[in-house]
């Protein structure tokens, strides 16, 4: 049976892995929607870096929890181990 420490790094890592698939799927959208929109060329640009950026911030947040998830809490469980 998994251990409380060893759960808390198994949420780090689904945390992380859902961040990286925010930023992913955040660059299929803003290509999609740069690529199927018919609208003027500057517009369609404007509207492709913002979608890219939110799908980037998304992700970089959930990769900043995942970190703060297993620094924080992990070490706080390491020292009352110890």
């Amino acid at each position: 049976m998994p251990t409380f420490r060893e759960f808390i790094e198994f949420v780090g890592i689904a945390i992380d892995f859902a961040g990286v698939v925010a930023i992913a799927l955040g660059l299929l959208y803003a290509i999609y929607v740069f690529a199927t929109v018919r609208t003027s060329r500057t517009e369609r640009i404007r509207q492709l870096r913002q979608n890219l950026g939110s799908g980037i911030l998304i992700g970089l947040e959930l990769l900043i929890a995942a970190d703060i998830v297993r620094t924080v809490i992990a070490d706080e469980i390491g020292r009352g181990e110890g």
